[in-house]
């Protein structure tokens, strides 16, 4: 036992007068800080000393934690506490780092997922056949320990090691970008990546999805430049005038066309008493502003739910700032019929708005008239 400690000892006095050197493959499975975070560690440290110290490889004297740390503290020449851990192997202590990241609190879902990810990929290539010394598989374990599928575990481990893929491609601020809140690629497009049986398959993937990533976007930008052209060529409205057919089997205030408005725009609908409900709903899907209610008495009454119905109803909404009649000189919101309501209607609009020059008439049926243009609603 005594020379098992004397062992130790001689290791540990040994690592401490050696500077701890730097694994690449230790370093690669932690975060790249950004200028901005290492450069606020930087002036903590310089502030504070280190809070946490660097944890070291006893037997290979190799950095485990803390890469970032015992680079300022030699920039800065501040003494860097060191505590050395022994480990049995690489893959032990990759392990080591990978729980203690998944340890972190402030550690993003997306980072969570690939470190279990990574952790079962590190597991499996120690085990045959996904069986480890003690029995059970290592998705299941992992699926226990985190409380998530077997598939889950699984599929975070392909994720992984196409996220490790776009590393070795990209390097590693695409890795960090890929485990940010705004990806460059979907969980599908690594899992894709995540496939290939080595790098450059890895590559000629990733080269294949980001030229199809850049087809798709030429097209969105040619298809919002068309419609942007084609809603330049549309003629907009001050003043429409509709008549939906409310009472149709059919009829739909989600579907009901809307009006092609300008900026500053009133809008007048024709609505049944029996449908005033559904105008002021159409109004609101409209995106207008309620504003006034015209009643036309009707010398044609039709028999309602409780009782003959002897008008009907012309509700107007603007969009925009719309300046309404000066007082007294507004038209009788109450308008005797001498036939169809359309004529009064329009005599009432033409009344309010004899200065707008493009007026738009949706009713079923209309008749192009003056300044008047029309779309035939069926």
């Amino acid at each position: 036992m005594s020379n098992i400690t004397d062992s130790i000892r001689a290791a540990q006095a040994e690592a401490d007068a050696m500077e701890p050197t730097i694994n690449p493959e230790f370093q690669d499975l932690l975060d790249v800080q950004t200028e901005v975070s290492y450069d606020e560690l930087k002036k903590m440290i310089a502030a504070e000393g280190v809070r946490d110290p660097i944890v070291v490889w006893l037997e290979k004297n190799q950095i485990v934690d803390g890469h970032n740390r015992y680079k300022i503290c030699k920039e800065l020449s501040v003494t860097c506490p060191i505590v050395n851990k022994s480990f049995a192997d690489e893959a032990e202590v990759k392990t080591w780092i990978i729980r203690n990241q998944l340890g972190r609190r402030n550690l993003t879902p997306a980072r969570f997922e690939y470190y279990i990810g990574k952790l079962y990929n590190e597991q499996k290539a120690e085990t045959s056949q996904e069986k480890q010394a003690g029995g059970g598989n290592v998705a299941e374990k992992l699926a226990t320990e985190f409380d998530v599928s077997e598939k889950t575990v699984r599929r975070y481990g392909v994720n992984a090691k196409g996220i490790d893929a776009i590393e070795r491609i990209r390097g590693k601020l695409e890795k960090n970008k890929q485990l940010s809140n705004k990806p460059t690629y979907t969980s599908e497009e690594v899992a894709v990546v995540g496939q290939a049986v080595n790098t450059t398959v890895a590559a000629k993937t990733l080269k294949h999805i980001d030229d199809f990533k850049k087809v798709k976007a030429e097209k969105k930008q040619q298809d919002k430049a068309i419609k942007a052209a084609v809603v330049d060529k549309q003629t907009y409205y001050g003043v429409a005038l509709c008549e939906p057919d409310f009472g149709a089997s059919g009829f739909s205030v989600s579907t009901e066309p809307k009006p092609l408005l300008d900026k500053n725009a009133a809008c007048y609908i024709v609505v049944p008493d029996e449908h005033l409900a559904e105008g002021i709903d159409l109004i609101r899907k409209w995106g207008l502003l309620y504003e006034a209610s015209f009643v036309f008495w009707s010398n044609k009454p039709y028999d309602g739910a409780f009782s003959k119905i002897v008008h009907q109803n012309v509700l107007m909404a603007t969009k925009g700032q719309i300046i309404g009649p000066k007082a007294g000189t507004e038209a009788n919101s109450c308008v005797l019929l001498n036939g169809e309501i359309g004529p009064a209607v329009v005599k009432l609009i033409d009344s309010y708005h004899n200065g707008t020059s493009k007026k738009l008439d949706m009713r079923r049926g209309a008749k192009a008239n003056g300044n008047w243009e029309v779309i035939s609603v069926k």
